[in-house]
């Protein structure tokens, strides 16, 4: 078990994973950091964003840990969504009490279904957007242009 750090943009700022297994807590620190407790494969010392040090990693060892952190900081941005209308808990992301009321008749569900018909349409534009990456067609970008190509979301009521 180790701890990462992500900042506002999606970068890894502490030890960066080849494979995150599960996260086993997270502590929102600011508006700027997420903390989290992970269990997985680190990949050796990073270095900074202006001078990084892959050390002895694999270009498909570095290619994932871009993936994952790119994942992360989607999952936060996601929760940031639910976690502004008023969803979550001490022992629940945003994300998940959002969905919780999905599928059954309870005041919450149109709005629930919408997050989570949005939430479904975020991933096909990023695995096009990693595809676009990865064939050279485009370079790859921050996390600020992925999440400007991504669909604003509309709460219904």
């Amino acid at each position: 078990m180790g701890y990462a750090t992500i900042d506002k943009n999606g970068k890894f700022t502490g030890t960066v994973y080849k494979e995150i297994t599960e996260v086993v807590q997270q502590w929102h620190i600011d508006n700027d950091c997420l903390w989290l407790e992970v269990v997985g494969d680190s990949l050796p010392n990073m270095g900074t964003d202006d001078s990084p040090d892959y050390g002895n990693a694999t270009a498909e060892q570095i290619k994932t840990a871009k993936i994952n952190t790119i994942g992360a900081s989607l999952d936060m941005y996601i929760d940031s969504v639910a976690k502004a209308k008023g969803y979550g808990t001490n022992t629940m992301s945003p994300t998940a009490a959002c969905i919780a009321y999905v599928g059954y008749d309870n005041p919450y569900r149109v709005e629930a279904e919408s997050f989570a018909v949005w939430k479904a349409s975020i991933w096909p534009i990023v695995f096009q957007i990693q595809a676009d990456v990865e064939s050279g067609s485009i370079p790859e970008p921050t996390l600020d242009e992925i999440i400007a190509q991504l669909p604003v979301m509309v709460w219904s009521v």
